[in-house]
């Protein structure tokens, strides 16, 4: 890809290429975290027409599972996760529900985000529900710029935002607002549903597969203490299987639709940092035509509402630094409409989750050059509980560079629809067990004129949660026993004149433990290796940029 954008001189200015950790003000464990983690800046793509999925797209051991095109549906896997094993915060809440625990990342709008930071391995304490080592957090901007803008893109896409914000009773209040929409129609071969017979393939465009997404938000922000609001709503085609399809008198009419809110505030108390929020969402699924799912099921309505309170701490003890973070949400999710209706599916799923952590740092030698994390945390869902560890070594050499070496253990309880089914296609099995994942990591990180980041990992999950069929018409989640992972981070930044050069490429070998037949076996979509390259020169106003992606 080759693109024209406006220039940020200041991201282009630099000498320094800064792949290592950023510190975070007010903090006593000096950064947001010691062990592996990207921060990625909307603001140095600006004009390059991305959404979320693909400036995550550049992190190293992260993939990101499209089904819809640019802007449709997509979810991320970190080191060989599934998608409900990757927990998704926003200004440190937890967005990722029990109801829907594979977050859709295209779900959130880039206009009022200042940072997406993700960690892998070693989560900190104010996280308190890790996810199985895997945390996306996105930062929202507390002061907004005068922005009009619009951008096309292929597809009939469109995006047009804007922000300002003004002083208000002593703080400073922003207001965001997005629209994002395409028609999806990008053209492939269809085989028409013979995979073994090319004589009646043709070429075809998607059909039914476009969107458009609407988004409204407010912020107050004073010191440490903040107030926001925001509202969306949204209209997602669903297409019909493409084998065959996609040709004149055939389309899905199949659509999801919803609209939702949201209200948070954060307020410190002393040394005290407290948070609540709750949010709602109604979506409504129609297929007319019964095109999309089983026959029969043309209508199905989705309630949810979420609210939760987190409570963290921060202290110097000597030369010991401690966080700690305890808090919880509830989740109610109604069902109605046919799937309920006719089959007698459950309609109601309620949940509380809570948790408590403390994290810990302590400097071994006089310089500080040596130093000791750890994190202890425990979780519960509906009465059940499990216990989190994680512990890091680091070493630092000059103000340059870090060696560390990590371990830790993390677990995930099952989802509303893995517990109890989707009353349609999903059985219930509320004897399932929580996921659990051990990890070890080496990793070593250079900041100069050439940036190098690169870790090496292994890990060892158990009770892995599986869709199984169970019959020709249902499936049912097990715990289909263990995987592994084994695999290799390289992120690397250097200059040549004045263009900025920087890749990022991840290599893993993820198989199946389980005993039996499968063992050894590659587990599936899982890229045994992807990267990407980028080079970007500015002078000015004017930014020129080429990028490369890969999968394999």
């Amino acid at each position: 890809m080759i693109g024209l954008a406006s220039a940020s001189p200041e991201a282009l200015a630099q000498d320094l290429v800064p792949l290592a950790p950023v510190v975070v003000e007010g903090s006593p464990l000096f950064e947001l975290s010691p062990g592996s983690f990207t921060v990625l800046r909307p603001e140095d793509f600006e004009g390059e027409g991305k959404d979320l999925s693909d400036l995550l797209g550049r992190v190293p051991g992260l993939f990101v599972v499209r089904t819809a095109g640019g802007g449709g549906y997509a979810v991320a896997s970190v080191r060989g996760s599934t998608s409900s094993q990757v927990a998704v915060y926003m200004d440190g809440v937890l967005v990722s529900r029990q109801g829907e625990p594979a977050f859709d990342l295209s779900s959130v709008s880039l206009s009022d985000v200042e940072r997406v930071e993700v960690y892998r391995g070693y989560v900190p304490s104010r996280f308190g529900f890790p996810g199985l080592g895997a945390v996306i957090n996105v930062v929202r901007k507390e002061r907004a710029r005068r922005v009009l803008s619009a951008e096309g893109r292929s597809f009939g896409g469109f995006r047009g935002f804007g922000e300002v914000g003004l002083p208000l009773g002593g703080g400073f209040l922003s207001l965001f607002f997005e629209r994002d929409e395409s028609r999806g129609d990008f053209s492939y071969l269809n085989d028409n549903g013979t995979p073994y017979n090319q004589d009646d393939d043709y070429r075809a465009r998607r059909r039914s597969n476009g969107f458009w997404r609407d988004s409204l938000a407010a912020r107050w922000a004073r010191g440490g203490a903040s107030v926001s609001l925001s509202a969306w709503r949204s209209r997602q085609e669903l297409p019909a299987a493409a084998p065959g399809t996609d040709r004149d008198g055939i389309w899905s009419g199949a659509y999801l639709e919803g609209e939702g809110w949201e209200v948070g505030f954060a307020v410190p108390l002393s040394s005290l940092q407290v948070r609540a929020f709750a949010r709602g969402r109604e979506r409504d699924f129609r297929n007319p035509r019964d095109f999309v799912g089983w026959y029969g099921q043309r209508h199905s309505r989705f309630e949810d509402l979420v609210r939760g309170a987190s409570v963290g701490f921060s202290k110097a003890l000597g030369r010991l630094s401690l966080e700690g973070n305890l808090g919880f949400v509830e989740e109610a999710l109604r069902v109605r409409g046919d799937a309920v209706e006719r089959l007698g599916g459950r309609d109601r799923f309620d949940g509380t989750r809570a948790f408590c952590s403390l994290e810990g740092g302590l400097p071994l030698d006089d310089e500080g050059r040596t130093f000791l994390n750890g994190v202890v945390r425990y979780q519960t869902f509906n009465g059940d509980g499990d216990l989190g560890l994680g512990v890091l070594l680091g070493y630092r050499l000059g103000e340059k560079v870090l060696a560390r070496l990590s371990w830790g253990k993390s677990s995930r309880p099952p989802g509303f629809y893995e517990l109890y089914g989707d009353g349609a296609s999903i059985l219930p099995n509320p004897s399932l067990r929580w996921e659990e994942l051990e990890e070890v990591e080496l990793g070593l990180s250079l900041q100069g004129r050439v940036g190098v980041e690169l870790s090496l990992f292994r890990r060892d999950y158990d009770e892995v949660i599986e869709l199984v069929q169970a019959n020709p018409r249902f499936s049912v989640h097990q715990n289909l026993g263990a995987a592994s992972v084994e695999g290799a981070e390289l992120s690397i930044g250097f200059r040549v004149g004045e263009v900025l050069v920087e890749g990022v490429y991840t290599c893993m070998d993820a198989r199946s433990e389980r005993a039996g037949a499968s063992r050894g076996m590659r587990l599936p979509n899982r890229p045994q290796s992807c990267g990407s390259l980028r080079a970007s020169w500015g002078s000015g106003r004017l930014f020129i940029f080429a990028e490369a992606n890969f999968t394999s």
